[in-house]
């Protein structure tokens, strides 16, 4: 995050020098879109590495095996 943050406000500042001298218009788009689009992409890269283990971690694989296991184990001795 520290990072992201140190890079972003690089781009911010060497994109536009009228920052320095108190520009007006400091939160216009054409700023800030760089900024922008590079934090949707390290969120859905974040997303892609680190969200599979939100919804389905380790645990939930284990109690599907476990529940198969024992459907398994139920439809053969019916």
């Amino acid at each position: 995050m520290f990072i992201y943050l140190i890079i972003n406000a690089f781009i911010v500042f060497a994109n536009d020098s009228d920052i320095l001298e108190g520009d007006q218009n400091f939160w216009s788009w054409q700023k800030w879109n760089t900024v922008f689009f590079w934090g949707i992409g390290l969120a859905a890269h974040g997303f892609s590495v680190f969200g599979r283990d939100l919804f389905f971690g380790k645990n939930w694989e284990e109690r599907k095996i476990q529940e198969l296991m024992e459907k398994e184990k139920r439809e053969k001795w019916e």
